[in-house]
């Protein structure tokens, strides 16, 4: 069991650092377009990227997670039927994302007007529209990395790509005066040095092949998410674009800052998500008794870890905020709210396990559709009145629900003994603390030590409410021991 955790961990933390370069490239960025552009110019670019992301996920069209799937389904000894199944799923992606590239690229101009109410942006959705089919390809070989384990290379690639959007889009913004077009062009140019390193990588396993029978039967597994991947991506973006309409572009760019924030909590969540799906189909392939016991330890610490990186991200938001992005007064208002459902949201490849291990892709869908059915409700019935705390509660509540519902199926599929009110436990300390990063006292020290004594109140509170069993403690005073054992042999 430990090894397996800590097998998951290293992999976990190798793509967590490609996840911390992108958010130390963020956070560099971030309060040089604050002071580069308005707000509303920053909500303009917030909204240009929830387009690139939403034709990303209409290219994927499932057929990521189906290949995934399909790809642990052959034994070990026949590689060529492996090469098939990730040929056949990058080639058809790409394809789509070719034949939505050209609609976009030829109506950039009545999207511009549409999406910013200035046919003036024409330019970014232009870029946006051609970076898709790179950012498609770049993702698939990334996923081939993934299964080959290669997860060095994972971050390379996704280091390389970050890095190059970054510094295209500060050189070109504060040397050239290149306006939100700058950040769009950068973003394209990221994805093609993505694909490069991707084809350098893992190329033998992409070769021109395309099977018509692999393809149903990822089409088969995939299709039910076509539908649940757009409706996930509504219920993360929409809250913007409901923002952006009811309450203007600036208000949207200040939710923005504040949701740079929570991101900081979704690179550990995303390094968990990506190396957990290939952790688990694989391990669920050869010792399935070992995959529900991990399955099981790994709520309980992924729920403590998350939710004490977003509460540590909602009390202190507001002192970075003043550093990094003075002027977006309001910002850290949303993170706290923010983060409770970033990290719900980022228990689901845990309690949605089931669902994926019996192929049941179908409940992602109807969940997921029923999810964004309520994030809309709240947005239409929250922003007019709350403005951007509105539309952060709108997205947190929808991925609580979600993850919650994930969890009943999966354990209707494939049960397992989760300490669920353990994870609950974590969640209302959390949310009953997070509130404190709106203090604002006379004492700035005074204000930041009430915060530090929050994160020790959590601490010590999750040990007192034995939110961790015996079997985890004496995992964790081992790990304390040995930690301590290390550091006295280490030399002077």
């Amino acid at each position: 069991m430990r090894q397996l955790l800590l097998r998951l961990g290293k992999q976990s933390a190798v793509y967590g650092l490609s996840g911390a370069a992108i958010q130390l490239l963020g956070l560099i960025t971030l309060p040089i377009y604050a002071r580069a552009f308005t707000p509303a110019e920053y909500g303009v670019v917030e909204v240009a990227m929830v387009l690139f992301t939403a034709m990303i996920v209409a290219a994927d069209a499932g057929l990521g997670f189906a290949m995934q799937r399909n790809f642990y389904d052959g034994p070990d000894d026949r590689p060529e039927r492996r090469r098939v199944v990730t040929s056949t799923a990058t080639l058809g992606s790409t394809a789509l994302a070719l034949i939505l590239m050209v609609p976009v690229v030829l109506a950039r101009r009545p999207i511009a007007e549409a999406l910013f109410g200035d046919a003036s942006h024409a330019d970014v959705v232009a870029y946006i529209g051609l970076a898709v089919p790179a950012g498609t390809l770049a993702v698939f070989l990334r996923d081939i990395m993934r299964l080959r384990f290669r997860a060095g290379h994972f971050a390379g690639s996704t280091v390389a790509s970050t890095a190059v959007t970054a510094a295209i889009g500060v050189v070109w913004v504060t040397s050239f005066d290149g306006g939100v077009e700058a950040v769009a062009f950068g973003l394209l140019a990221g994805q093609v040095v993505g694909v490069l390193y991707g084809f350098a990588i893992v190329h033998a396993d992409v070769a021109l092949r395309f099977s018509w029978a692999e393809a149903r039967s990822l089409v088969a597994l995939g299709l039910p998410l076509i539908p649940a991947g757009a409706a996930l991506w509504g219920m993360s973006f929409l809250d913007r674009l409901a923002l952006s309409q009811l309450d203007g572009l600036a208000a949207t760019g200040e939710y923005a800052v504040g949701t740079r924030f929570a991101s900081v909590l979704m690179f550990f969540t995303g390094a968990l998500g990506t190396a957990y799906t290939a952790f688990l189909f694989s391990l669920h392939a050869s010792d399935p008794d070992a995959e529900r016991a991990v399955r099981v330890r790994l709520l309980t610490y992924a729920s403590v870890f998350f939710v004490g990186v977003g509460l540590a991200l909602a009390l202190f938001a507001r002192e970075v905020a003043q550093v990094v992005a003075p002027g977006y007064d309001r910002a850290h208002e949303v993170v706290g709210i923010l983060c409770l459902g970033a990290a719900a949201f980022g228990l689901t490849p845990i309690t949605g396990a089931g669902i994926s291990i019996m192929r049941r892709t179908d409940l992602a869908f109807k969940y997921t559709v029923a999810a964004v059915g309520l994030n809309c409700l709240l947005c239409l019935a929250l922003i007019p009145f709350l403005g951007a705390v509105g539309a952060a509660t709108a997205l947190a509540v929808p991925f609580i629900v979600l993850n919650y519902a994930y969890l009943r199926a999966s354990q209707r599929l494939a049960p397992v003994e989760f300490h669920v009110f353990r994870a609950v436990r974590v969640f209302v300390l959390g949310a009953a603390l997070m509130p404190l990063g709106l203090l604002e006292l006379r004492s700035e020290g005074l204000s930041i030590a009430v915060k530090l004594l929050a994160l020790a109140v959590f601490a010590a509170a999750v040990w007192v409410l034995r939110v961790f069993g015996h079997e985890e403690r004496a995992e964790l005073r081992r790990l304390a021991q040995q930690l301590r054992g290390r550091g006295a042999a280490a030399p002077a």
